[in-house]
C-alpha cells in the first residue's frame, strides 16, 4: 500500500526516555539469524501504537513490515525501509500519512539497562539481553527523527 523510509534507531544519542542504544547492539540484532529470517520473510511486523500489556506483536494489529535489513549511516543512525501493509491498521496508517501526519517508529522489545560510568541520567540497553520484537508506529518517537 506504500512505503516509508527514514531514521529507525539512533546509536550516537540517548533516547528522550534516558535510554542509550549502541551500535553494537543493533549489529548483535541485524546479524542474528533469525532476525535476517524474519526480514526475509517479510515478518518483522509494527502495529499502529504501542501496546501497553505485551512485547509480542498481536497479528489482527499488525500495520507495516520491516521490507530489508536497516542500514547503518555515517551520521550515526540506522536506517530503515517500511511497506505498509493493507491490514486494517495499516489502511490508517496510510490514511495517517496521506493526511500529512507525522509518522515515527519506536522499537518494541525487552532487555536490561545497565549504568552509564559518569552519566547520572542515562542507561545503556544491554545488546546481550536486549530483543527486538517488533518496530511500531507511535505518535511520540523516543527521539525525533524516528
Amino acid at each position: 500500500m506504500g512505503r516509508l523510509t527514514g531514521v529507525i534507531a539512533d546509536f550516537v544519542n540517548p533516547t528522550r526516555n534516558g535510554r542509550k542504544y549502541s551500535e553494537k547492539l543493533w549489529e548483535h540484532v541485524f546479524n542474528d539469524p533469525i532476525m535476517q529470517e524474519k526480514i526475509k520473510n517479510r515478518c518483522c511486523f509494527g502495529e499502529l501504537g504501542h501496546p501497553a500489556d505485551r512485547t509480542e506483536v498481536d497479528m489482527e494489529k499488525i500495520a507495516l513490515c520491516l521490507a530489508e535489513v536497516p542500514k547503518k549511516g555515517k551520521d550515526g543512525k540506522l536506517h530503515g525501509i517500511f511497506d505498509i501493509l493493507d491490514t486494517p491498521a495499516g489502511r490508517i496508517l496510510k490514511a495517517m500519512y496521506e493526511g500529512g501526519a507525522g509518522i515515527y517508529v519506536s522499537t518494541r522489545a525487552a532487555g536490561r539497562l545497565k549504568p552509564i560510568p559518569n552519566d547520572p541520567v542515562n542507561r545503556l540497553v544491554d545488546s546481550d539481553s536486549y530483543y527486538l520484537s517488533g518496530i511500531d508506529c507511535v505518535l511520540n518517537p523516543g527521539f525525533l527523527q524516528a
